[in-house]
């Protein structure tokens, strides 16, 4: 599923320096799940996925229990457009498509037309479906979902991969505020019993890079170069 700041480019890499870290046994934690991208790289032990999008969790809840099933009808830009206007934050098919649909992945961003320009009307749908139950598939059984700010959470002799809102980019109504400062103290916070690693472009200084990627990035249909990095507490 498209997810603005998802990491379908980078998960494998991420994963494999994932890997080389955790402990055998070790739970893996991440706060801030999104598009779900690195936890199908991770894709072993024990795995707690959190994300304060209440949509969203209960989209992965759904789909991994059977309680919500995915319509084989496409969503059309009409539909789109009238979902937006009645929005149910807590409803599966609602985040689906405000996710999945829009361009670039960006939260009810506008319908992405890129296929039905391209005379393939549906093909965005068909592969947001194909996308989200090939990710439930290869998903562990007992995998734990939950809904949660990522400061309620107390883990203790776990592996953190956080992946952050980032300082520089685009916002939603779900992230609005987050507090930057506060997520750093909280990230050495956990550091002092957990194994973190945290996904940005900068970092304060006592955190150190351990590995970063170059790539392009698509931002109001213009290319723009990026690295991205993976820190941990130094």
């Amino acid at each position: 599923m498209r997810y603005l700041g998802g990491k379908t480019r980078n998960a494998k890499w991420i994963a494999q320096e994932i890997a080389f870290r955790r402990k055998p046994n070790q739970t893996y934690i991440e706060p801030f799940c999104g598009g779900l991208s690195v936890s199908v790289a991770v894709n072993s032990g024990s795995m707690q996925l959190y994300d304060i999008h209440p949509g969203l969790i209960n989209l992965y809840r759904g789909l991994k229990d059977g309680t919500f099933a995915i319509s084989e009808k496409r969503c059309t830009q009409e539909e789109y457009k009238a979902i937006s206007l009645n929005p149910d934050h807590t409803d599966p098919y609602h985040t689906m498509v405000g996710f999945g649909l829009s361009y670039a992945g960006k939260w009810w961003g506008g319908y992405d037309t890129y296929y039905d320009n391209r005379e393939q009307v549906g093909k965005t749908w068909t592969m947001l479906v194909n996308s989200l139950t090939k990710k439930m598939k290869s998903l562990p059984a007992d995998i734990v979902f939950g809904c949660s700010d990522y400061r309620d959470l107390n883990p203790q002799d776990t592996i953190i991969y956080a992946d952050p809102p980032y300082a520089d980019a685009t916002k939603y109504e779900f992230i609005k505020g987050f507090g930057y400062t506060e997520f750093w103290d909280v990230m050495r916070e956990w550091s002092k019993n957990n194994t973190v690693l945290v996904s940005e472009y900068a970092a304060p200084d006592d955190f150190v890079c351990v590995r970063q990627a170059y790539y392009k990035v698509q931002m109001c249909r213009k290319q723009q170069n990026r690295t991205e990095k993976l820190f941990t507490l130094l």
